[in-house]
């Protein structure tokens, strides 16, 4: 299963069944993750610190329109920076009809088999995929990913996935 990683003011969708989802580098950025529970498609967007700029609100509806999500979460980067939360308000109306989280809730198991619930509300870099026939969000990036930032990555992507937002090689090439 390939992993598709972006950058900045990128966003990304494709089915879990097939693809799994990434980035990182938030500090000051943030991740929003959108998933439709009953197709298991899901959108990824790794919003740029500050208000809100006309082309990540017209980015994020088309994630939205292709995603349909039923869930969305807009989380911090891992600074936890409350300017980072405060611009996602700006975010917030484009999902006024979904069922919107700002932070994560998982379960995890300990030695003695005993479930105690993990909030996570602050994200370094962040996945989101199937593992063990599961869906999961993590903040451990998988091995072996496919970087979005080149021409050639672009056009290797398979029909199914959809990149929308920064495509410019020389503005990608700070994160090389």
């Amino acid at each position: 299963m390939a992993a598709y990683y972006i950058y900045m003011d990128q966003g990304i969708a494709a089915n879990l069944a097939h693809h799994t989802l990434c980035s990182g580098q938030f500090s000051n950025c943030a991740p929003i993750v959108m998933l439709n529970s009953g197709t298991d498609m899901a959108g990824l967007y790794h919003f740029a610190g500050g208000p809100i700029k006309s082309h990540q609100q017209r980015d994020l509806r088309v994630l939205k329109e292709i995603v349909r999500p039923t869930v969305v979460w807009l989380l911090c980067g891992s600074e936890g920076d409350m300017g980072a939360t405060l611009h996602l308000a700006g975010v917030r109306p484009i999902f006024d009809d979904c069922t919107v989280h700002e932070s994560f809730v998982h379960f995890e198991e300990d030695e003695h088999e005993r479930r105690r619930a993990v909030i996570t509300r602050s994200w370094s870099s962040i996945m989101i995929g199937r593992i063990g026939g599961r869906r999961r969000m993590q903040k451990m990036l998988p091995f072996g990913r496919i970087e979005l930032r080149t021409k050639r990555a672009f056009e290797r992507l398979p029909p199914d996935v959809t990149l929308i937002g920064e495509r410019d090689e020389e503005a990608l090439s700070m994160w090389m």
